[in-house]
């Protein structure tokens, strides 16, 4: 393929979520391809064309204010409108005298934003998608727990069904790039194009684990600290263990982070879970080679960037049977829990524990199969790889 145009809106070097991942593929996507950028920058950030030299960049800036509300502005993207205008302007423009061979929407991840190339006589791809996704039906009840604007996803339902130009997006791409199976399901409704599976998480590369240090066994949990992450459950799985020498380590932060303490002390676990907060990446790889298993117990995850570093550093994982870890986690690199009312679900997560650190063949087996994972599928070479596969196939 010749010339391709890419739409991501926020491509950062230094960011730690989406802007991160499209800066990845797109640095390596412009090796093999004659690649133009519509993106936007916040304004608190150096431009994206600093940091891609070999891309042509047509950027804007973002809204004002948007930056000092992260959260809100990760939920709601109001800068997405004024870019799906300012692209969707200068497509029209472009394309009456240049010629792209493809567009491919990367960004964002959302189910929620439609595609500023429909109906504009170019072909276009749009993901990897994810996102809109329900807890199980067993767990439902803990939507209580959650901020407001956390449930503004329960109206994506409503712009599938009426939303033309979602509609479009969609039904009119030549195919549809989603993080797991459950994306194809939620717009099943629609009439779609072929729909293939790539998560936009990714890493760098995998890392040779280091010799297991003496003492007890090491559980760890890494990623924002809110109710539907599954500390909670975590904490009281630990609670139900026999081996009462085994920790949990929880690195990161949120807004259900002093819930847990409360819950650690109230179970007499104040020795045994440790919460360190939100950390810088070297220190943070530091707890994923002295763990023994990572304990994920996220019940709704549309993808699970922090499921593949630990497999990157050759730690098996123990996930939620839902979302996008159940796409990640295979029987090779770690065990995947079926959700349950959460009395059951705890339980679960404790004999699943109890029997993987009774096993330490078996651990090491599946770090090594969760390290072989990643290797194979996982890394920014491999998956920048498979899109120029897909790219091929469609010109």
């Amino acid at each position: 393929m010749g010339r391709l145009l890419i739409l991501a809106p926020f491509v950062c070097e230094h960011s730690v979520g989406e802007g991160h991942s499209a800066f990845q593929i797109v640095t390596r996507l412009a090796r093999h391809h004659d690649l133009t950028l519509l993106t936007y920058s916040l304004r608190a950030d150096p431009p994206a064309r600093e940091h891609l030299p070999d891309v042509r960049v047509v950027e804007w800036l973002d809204l004002p204010l948007v930056g000092r509300f992260p959260r809100i502005n990760s939920q709601l993207t109001p800068g997405y409108l004024p870019f799906f205008l300012r692209a969707r302007s200068w497509l029209r423009s472009n394309l009456r005298r240049e010629r792209f061979d493809l567009v491919h929407q990367i960004a964002p991840l959302a189910l929620r934003y439609p595609c500023p190339a429909v109906g504009l006589g170019v072909p276009f791809v749009v993901g990897p998608l994810g996102g809109s996704l329900g807890a199980p039906t067993v767990l439902r009840t803990t939507d209580r727990h959650e901020p407001w604007f956390r449930r503004l996803r329960s109206l994506d339902s409503l712009r599938f069904r009426f939303d033309p130009w979602l509609r479009a997006t969609y039904t009119r791409a030549r195919m549809l790039i989603a993080v797991a199976p459950y994306v194809r399901d939620i717009l099943a409704q629609l009439d779609l194009p072929p729909v293939r599976f790539l998560s936009e998480a990714g890493v760098e590369r995998s890392f040779a684990r280091p010799p297991r240090a003496p003492g007890p066994p090491r559980l760890l949990f890494v990623g924002r600290v809110i109710w539907t992450k599954g500390v909670m459950y975590a904490i009281r799985a630990l609670a139900q263990l026999n081996d009462c020498n085994v920790t949990l380590d929880v690195v990161g932060s949120g807004e259900h982070l002093e819930a847990c303490r409360t819950e650690a002390q109230s179970l007499g676990l104040e020795g045994r879970v440790r919460f360190h907060g939100q950390l810088p990446r070297s220190d943070v790889d530091h707890f994923y080679r002295q763990a023994d298993l990572f304990v994920f117990p996220s019940f709704r995850e549309p993808s699970g960037k922090a499921v593949l570093e630990a497999m990157s550093h050759g730690l098996p994982v123990l996930a939620v049977n839902h979302g996008g870890p159940a796409a990640v986690v295979d029987a090779a690199s770690g065990r995947l829990v079926d959700p349950a009312p959460s009395d059951e679900f705890t339980r679960r997560l404790a004999s699943e524990i109890e029997g993987l650190l009774h096993d330490p063949a078996r651990l090491a087996q599946l770090g090594r199969g969760a390290q072989e994972h990643v290797e194979s599928e996982y890394t920014w070479d491999r998956k920048v790889d498979w899109l120029c596969r897909l790219y091929r196939e469609l010109s």
